[in-house]
């Protein structure tokens, strides 16, 4: 969850506007302006590629030729295409309003923009993916779709790569990255150095991406691999419900779909270990035993853990220690709930909120954010109980 600050907090508890704007580079490294009409960002934490957008921009200044595939906002093009949504006491209509709060030149690892009237959150860094124009009596728009910029390495490996054992996994996920053109500033790996690797041979006939094999890497380890709000390709641990700092999302509530369903209950965790040179595979599990949950092991429901197996976990130890993690993140079910759109949430959060007399913890596990006024954000989030 990015810093909010107690000022944009409470604007966004009250009234306020939510005005967005790209930011969209070239490879030539010049930075284009532009606003959008309308548009939304989704992630999803199944999601391989987590981040995608869908928008809808004016393009005044030509970014934009179907007929030439190296112009601006071509899919071939190579540009970045960064996403703020801002929280703001007044009405931004004009690029400049952003454009002197960013200056012209800003560091993207920094999560916080703004002045005292409103704050600006990025909430995806993309490529474009596909572009169409229209024309109309207003001028021209131009369409466009993006996923987040690890589709970029999201490709077949082209060749075998080894990883020795004993190798730390956050030295093999950044070698890996360093590989296919990521730089070191771009990236915030954050595995701990007790876990290694066994020996591993990725790519060749084993199909995949890298970007799979970094995802494989640090669910062994009970992480997650993704590419944050602001770009940065990251590692974090597996949310807890139990232990994460929380936000209070009670105020900024609209809905909550409080359906009962089985689809997507899980009530444990199995980490299954095996390879070349095992005997027999590592096993460690981890379940839910409060005898007051309908969810309990050995209850009404009986067992459907996630089931995690994998070839890259090096001890007994670091199984066992890989399930306790995953475990937070992933026993319970999932509702939906529409609140105010908050740019500076993101999957893995945990928000609390009470409705209906009863009081909520849960972990965003989806959401789709609309970038057009008076909207409301849906977001998919899973709890282990409905409510204490």
């Amino acid at each position: 969850m990015l810093d909010i600050g107690a000022a944009a907090l409470a604007r966004l508890r009250a009234s306020h506007t939510a005005p967005v704007l790209l930011r969209i580079t070239d490879l030539g490294g010049v930075p284009h302006i532009v606003p959008v009409t309308a548009g939304s960002v989704t992630a999803d934490a199944s999601r391989l590629v987590r981040r995608a957008v869908s928008l809808e921009v004016a393009d005044g200044a030509g970014l934009f030729d179907p007929a030439d595939t190296s112009s601006v906002l071509s899919p071939f093009a190579g540009a970045t295409v960064e996403v703020f949504q801002g929280i703001s006491s007044r009405m931004v209509r004009t690029a400049s309003a952003f454009t002197a709060a960013f200056g012209p030149a800003f560091s993207r690892t920094t999560v916080v923009y703004g002045d005292d009237e409103t704050d600006w959150f990025p909430v995806g860094v993309f490529t474009v993916t596909e572009a169409s124009e229209k024309s109309g009596p207003g001028g021209k728009s131009v369409s466009l779709t993006g996923e987040d910029v690890s589709t970029r390495i999201n490709r077949p490996w082209s060749a075998e790569w080894p990883i020795a054992a004993g190798t730390t996994v956050s030295a093999a996920i950044r070698a890996i990255l360093t590989d296919a053109g990521v730089a070191s500033s771009a990236m915030s790996i954050t595995v701990p150095s007790s876990f290694v690797t066994p020996s591993l041979i990725l790519g060749g006939s084993s199909n995949g991406s890298p970007v799979q094999s970094c995802a494989d890497l640090a669910e062994a380890c009970g992480y997650t691999f993704s590419v944050s709000a602001s770009g940065i390709f990251e590692t974090r641990q597996m949310p807890s419900p139990w232990n994460d700092p929380q936000m209070d999302a009670t105020g900024l509530l609209l809905s909550i779909d409080r359906k009962i369903a089985l689809k997507d209950a899980v009530n444990g965790v199995v980490v299954q270990a095996e390879g070349t040179g095992m005997l027999e595979p590592w096993r460690a599990e981890k379940w839910i035993d409060d005898a007051e949950s309908p969810l309990r092991r050995g209850g009404p429901y009986g067992e459907n853990p996630l089931l995690v197996s994998t070839s890259m976990v090096s001890s007994v130890a670091q199984a066992e220690q890989a399930a306790e993690l995953l475990f937070g993140g992933s026993v319970g079910f999932t509702f939906d709930v529409e609140t105010v759109p908050m740019p500076h949430v993101d999957i893995g959060d945990v928000l609390s909120f009470t409705h209906g007399g009863r009081a909520f913890t849960t972990v965003v596990e989806s959401f789709s954010l609309p970038l057009d006024a008076g909207s409301a954000q849906r977001l998919t989030v899973r709890a282990v109980t409905y409510g204490d």
